[in-house]
C-alpha cells in the first residue's frame, strides 16, 4: 500500500519529496515573464529563479521537469527584450536561473542550447547593460563549458562565442586594470576552455585573435591578450596532471610557443598592465617547462621540442 511505501522511506527523502510537492505550478510564469509592466516581469523572474533552484534541490518529478522544459523558451525570448530595455537586474536573473539549470544538467539545456548560445551571445556584448550583468552571461557560459561541453563541440558553438567573450574581456580588463584580474571569476573562462574541450574549438579559435590584440595600440587590448594567454597555459599544465593528456598538453605547448614566443619581450612594454600581464605568461611557461620536465613528456629523440 501507499502507507507501507511512504513508510520505507527515509524521514529525510520524505521531507524533501514533501517540499518539492509544495512547490508552485511554473504554468504562471509564461504570462508573469511577458507581463507589459517592467516591475512584474522583474519579480516573475526573480521569483522562477528561486522555484527552479528549489526544484533542483528537492529532484524534481516528471511533471516538474516538463514544466521547465516548457518554460526554458519563455526565459530565453523574455533576455532580448530585458537587453532592448537595459534592465540589467532582470538579465542576471535570467542568466542564473539558466545556470541552475546547467548545472543539474536538465534536458531542457540541449533541446534549447542553440537558442541559449545567441542570449548569451547577445548579452555578453550588450552596451546598454552593467559589466557584472554581461559577465553573468560568460559566467553561464564557464559552467556550459564544464557541464556541457559536447553541446558546445557538437554545435560548433564556440565561433558564435567567441567574438562577444572576446569583446566583454577587453571592456572587462579596461574597467578593472590587471590588478584585478587574479579576483575575478570570470576570467576562469579561458582556462576551461583548454581543459574542457578541444583544441579545435578552443585554442585553434582564440590564436589568430591573440596574436592580433597583442600588436594592437591600445594597452588594454594588449594586456587582455596576454591575460587570455596565461590563462590557456594554467589551464594546460592543469591538464598535464592527468597522465593520459600528455599528447594534448605538447601539442598546446608547440602551438602555444609557435605563435606567442615573443610574448614575453612584452614585459618592457610602457604600460605597467601590458608588462604585469606579459611576466604572468612567463610565468606559466615555466611552469608548463618544469611539468614537461618532471613528467619526461619529451622523448631525448623529440630535439625541435627540446
Amino acid at each position: 500500500s501507499d502507507a507501507e511505501v511512504t513508510q520505507d522511506v527515509h524521514p529525510a527523502e520524505r521531507e524533501k519529496r514533501k517540499a518539492n510537492q509544495a512547490l508552485p505550478s511554473l504554468e504562471a510564469f509564461t504570462r508573469t515573464l511577458d507581463d507589459p509592466d517592467a516591475g512584474v516581469r522583474r519579480a516573475a523572474m526573480k521569483s522562477l529563479q528561486h522555484v527552479l533552484e528549489a526544484m533542483c534541490d528537492y529532484d524534481m518529478n516528471a511533471e516538474q521537469s516538463a514544466e521547465v522544459t516548457k518554460i526554458v523558451p519563455v526565459v530565453l525570448s523574455s533576455v532580448q527584450k530585458n537587453v532592448d530595455e537595459g534592465d540589467s537586474d532582470q538579465v542576471s536573473a535570467a542568466m542564473e536561473a539558466m545556470e541552475v539549470l546547467v548545472l543539474t544538467s536538465h534536458k531542457s539545456i540541449t533541446r534549447y542550447f542553440a537558442s541559449l548560445v545567441d542570449a548569451l551571445a547577445y548579452v555578453m556584448v550588450a552596451p546598454n547593460l552593467s559589466l557584472s550583468t554581461r559577465k553573468a552571461a560568460a559566467e553561464t557560459l564557464n559552467s556550459i563549458t564544464y557541464v556541457n561541453a559536447d553541446n558546445i563541440v557538437s554545435g560548433g558553438h564556440m565561433q558564435r562565442l567567441l567574438e562577444p567573450l572576446l569583446k566583454l574581456s577587453c571592456d572587462v580588463m579596461e574597467a578593472g586594470g590587471f590588478e584585478e584580474c587574479g579576483e575575478d571569476v570570470f576570467w576562469s573562462v579561458y582556462s576551461q576552455l583548454t581543459t574542457c574541450l578541444p583544441s579545435e574549438q578552443g585554442l585553434d579559435l582564440l590564436l589568430p585573435y591573440i596574436i592580433s590584440m597583442v600588436q594592437r595600440p591600445e594597452a588594454h587590448v594588449r594586456a587582455t591578450g596576454l591575460q587570455i594567454v596565461s590563462l590557456m597555459l594554467e589551464g594546460a599544465v592543469e591538464l598535464g596532471e592527468k597522465d593520459e593528456k600528455v599528447r594534448e598538453v605538447l601539442a598546446i605547448y608547440k602551438m602555444i610557443m609557435d605563435t606567442c614566443k615573443e610574448y614575453p619581450k612584452l614585459i618592457n612594454d610602457p604600460d605597467l598592465y601590458v608588462s604585469e600581464a606579459a611576466i604572468k605568461v612567463s610565468y606559466e611557461i615555466l611552469r608548463m617547462l618544469r611539468q614537461i620536465e618532471a613528467k619526461h613528456m619529451l622523448s631525448k629523440k623529440d630535439n625541435s621540442a627540446q
